[in-house]
């Protein structure tokens, strides 16, 4: 009898299992930049070594954490470190899925920023929802907006002094819009390890797309996803 109803427990949780995943719903921005991109390129060559298709829902970047922890959707992109602290349901994936460059974008070459602390003295237009970029600008003179690609348009009409983003995103937009008075600063402000996050319904599978993310860097996949993505939006280093 014992055997019986172990064998059937078995089954019973597989299929939950294998029902469960079949298409894993990752939660992603609605402004698809290029940093964005090449996570889910990887993300989806990661899920299809282990045999399941992804969908990427997309939703505020805010809206999309919560959405996530409420097992709305199975996974989350990419997000700094520490969030699980806030978002309990989500587990962290182990293995950096891509490292953030923040820089700032302005009219003028001159500025002297060569830390978060010297935005202070100007105006500042960001992507709303980014959370590094809400604690680290808090109690400044800040301008969020629904993209990287609004906030320098607002730059180019003047509303604002600098734009901070990540370099990958901003330097896509600036290359699309072809604003020529719009400079990317040679200092960078920060660089920051982004991981893979996923619902704890779903905790299994963090072992498994570590392993397989682990894999993929050792064998030079992700270099070759990064420059397919970079020659698809035009940039050619």
């Amino acid at each position: 009898m014992k055997i019986i109803f172990l064998f059937a427990f078995i089954i019973l949780f597989s299929f939950d299992r294998i029902n469960a995943n079949e298409i894993i719903k990752i939660s992603t921005f609605p402004y698809n930049g290029l940093f964005n991109q090449i996570s889910q390129e990887i993300l989806k060559k990661a899920y299809g070594k282990n045999g399941f298709s992804v969908e990427f829902i997309k939703l505020p970047p805010r809206r999309a954490l919560m959405y996530t922890n409420k097992g709305k959707a199975d996974a989350e992109l990419n997000r700094i470190k520490g969030i699980e602290k806030t978002y309990k349901n989500l587990i962290m994936v182990p293995t950096v899925l891509q490292t953030v460059r923040f820089v700032v974008f302005s009219k003028s070459k001159d500025l002297d920023i060569k830390s978060w602390n010297d935005l202070k003295k100007y105006s500042i237009s960001y992507q709303r929802g980014v959370k590094l970029l809400e604690i680290k600008t808090k109690n400044m003179n800040t301008s969020p907006v629904k993209s990287t690609k609004e906030a320098l348009e607002m730059l180019n009409l003047d509303r604002v002094n600098i734009v901070v983003s990540t370099y990958l995103s901003g330097s896509m937009y600036l290359k699309k819009a072809n604003y020529t008075k719009i400079y990317l600063l040679d200092k960078e402000l920060d660089h920051i390890p982004l991981y893979h996050y996923i619902h704890k319904n779903h905790k299994y599978l963090v072992p498994i797309i570590d392993k397989t993310l682990k894999k993929m860097k050792r064998s030079k996949e992700f270099d070759e996803i990064i420059k397919k993505v970079k020659l698809r939006n035009g940039f050619f280093n």
